[in-house]
């Protein structure tokens, strides 16, 4: 999974008579120590004889160092501090007197780790889509003997305590002074853990889990109580900005807490279904803290419908012909109540790239961010930084956004789960010398001004090439009151229309606003039948 591949892997060791004497279906990792001199065999397979393209791996065979998990799991952005590693091969490793879910014993060495400042692009490891809220960096061991497997460290916000056991009943509960990050392990099997804290009326604070997002299988659950009586039950959220395309959704609940007395609360963790498996490795981060509204951003390249109810999620690059527009959808995720507005904006564009800067609207989890090349734009490939940009209070906060990519194609995705996961750069190729097969501008380069309540009339030049004569119905976007405007038809090669709006009826608010148009059409292209979505270059409005 870590190299994109669809193999569930299940590994065995064979002795010279083809016996198996080890396996592993749990992942890929079998931790093998021979018994006896001699030849044995390797056997790999797809969990269920699965193959194809798609299918590929690389098996690797070391001596050197394998990190099962890291206590505490996250440390404050910028600090340095002790740490507790457990794996297998630890070179000065002390006996762990524990084992691993593949029931072979682990070792446990300390070592004292700089947390960086700013967390890493994450780009060594399976950085899931649902990973985008969990800031941290990947850290490996470096040995004589080889360095280890990237294991993930979060970015604590707040002074991090480890969890103290016995903490499995209420009357047993961790006394907590807030704000406060606890770094647990739903450890053993069907383990609770309890924590006690004293607050006062009117106190607000966030109560959040990170689990799942550092790599642990587990669905964490809480149980919220005030003098011995349950006030809440949190689950995780089915609220997912990302949707079926891209899906960001994660284990971990998260819920925002206003006190409504003083007195005693007291915060249960548990793990769903961790009764069914006990592996020292299902480590948590319980953080109580303050609200603090912020935001991440995650951008892709959505594959465009070629049909009606087209259900279909796939892989797909950013080439920009010339003259063409394409759209890169960016994802808001937004944390503790944040709702205002986002200011989008690219950096870092290639030589006759431009980006008209837009928004992502108050209230809404996405937008459109549009690129245009220019005619004889250069041949180019390049990695380019998206930004956002908005005001929370008295600060402004300022999110450069991850790229995202969809790994396989699914065809319908409401019976097929889209994996989606971030990449390290956002990369983007231009061929100026490649015309687009059809592009739509207005007929001037300039910011169009009507006074409020008036109309504007926008001639919109459309430019026909090779087999793309088909009439269009132009559908305007760009802000949220833009929506409502009717489709334009036009006549099949037909290569200008006038785009009419009308400011009070669609009542668009004083103020400079980005819209465009887009269509699908049909056509042929490198001698193939080929259904496109046609963005317009964007357009920039004033209505004073």
């Amino acid at each position: 999974r870590e190299i994109d591949s669809r193999l569930s892997p299940l590994l065995a060791v064979l002795d010279s008579a083809g016996k198996e004497i080890e396996s592993s279906r749990r992942g890929g990792l079998l931790d093998f120590t021979a018994q006896s001199d001699g030849q044995f065999f390797i056997q790999l397979h797809d969990l269920t004889y699965a193959g194809g393209p798609e299918y590929f791996y690389r098996l690797t065979l070391s001596k050197g160092p394998h990190l099962d998990f890291i206590l505490p799991p996250c440390g404050v952005a910028g600090s340095h501090g002790k740490f507790t590693l457990y794996g297998r091969g630890l070179p000065g490793g002390a006996p762990a007197d524990i084992t691993a879910a593949d029931r072979k014993p682990l070792e446990k060495l300390e070592v004292e780790i700089e947390i960086p400042s700013a967390p890493d692009s994450a780009g060594d490891r399976n950085a899931a889509a649902s990973t985008i809220t969990a800031d941290g960096f990947s850290y490996r061991l470096k040995t004589p003997g080889g360095t280890s497997n990237p294991i993930f460290i979060g970015f604590a916000t707040v002074t991090v305590v480890a969890e103290t056991e016995p903490n499995n009943k209420p009357g047993e509960a961790q006394k907590l002074s807030l704000p406060c990050e606890v770094a647990g392990r739903f450890f053993p099997a069907a383990d609770t853990d309890c924590y006690a804290f004293d607050a006062k009326k009117g106190d607000v604070y966030w109560i959040e889990v990170f689990a799942n997002r550092a790599g642990n299988p587990a669905s964490p659950f809480l149980l919220v109580q005030h003098d011995a009586a349950d006030i809440a039950e949190v689950y995780a959220s089915d609220a997912d900005p990302g949707g079926k395309k891209f899906s960001a959704l994660t284990n971990d609940p998260a819920w925002r807490f206003e006190m409504k007395d003083d007195g005693a609360y007291r915060v249960q963790v548990r793990d769903l279904f961790g009764g069914a498996r006990s592996n020292p490795a299902s480590t948590y981060r319980l953080s109580i803290r303050s609200e603090s509204p912020d935001f991440r951003l995650a951008a892709y390249i959505e594959h465009p419908p070629s049909k009606k109810d087209d259900r279909t999620a796939a892989p797909r690059g950013l080439l920009l012909r010339g003259g063409q527009t394409i759209a890169i959808k960016v994802i808001a995720f937004r944390r503790d109540n944040f709702t205002g507005d986002i200011e989008l904006s690219a950096e870092g564009l290639p030589a006759g790239v431009k980006c008209v800067p837009s928004k992502i609207e108050s209230g809404k989890n996405d937008g459109l961010l549009l690129l245009t090349a220019d005619d004889k734009a250069a041949t180019a490939v390049s990695a380019i930084h998206i930004f956002g940009k908005t005001k929370a209070g008295d600060h402004e906060l300022r999110r450069e956004a991850r790229g995202g990519a969809v790994v396989w194609t699914v065809t319908d995705y409401n019976v097929d789960s889209v994996s989606a996961r971030l990449t390290a750069d956002f990369v983007i190729a231009v061929n100026g010398a490649e015309p687009a097969p059809i592009s739509i501008a207005p007929a001037e380069d300039k910011i169009w001004e009507a006074p409020a309540g008036g109309k504007l009339e926008i001639p919109l030049r459309i430019t026909r090439r090779g087999e793309f004569g088909e009439a269009l119905k132009l559908k305007a976007a760009g802000i949220a009151a833009i929506d409502a405007l009717k489709e334009i038809d036009v006549a099949p090669k037909d290569t200008s229309v006038t785009a009419t709006i009308d400011l009070k009826a669609l009542k668009i608010p004083a103020g400079t606003h980005t819209i465009f148009f887009c269509a699908q059409t049909k056509g042929k292209y490198a001698k193939k039948d080929t259904t496109m979505t046609v963005y317009s270059s964007p357009i920039r409005i004033s209505v004073q």
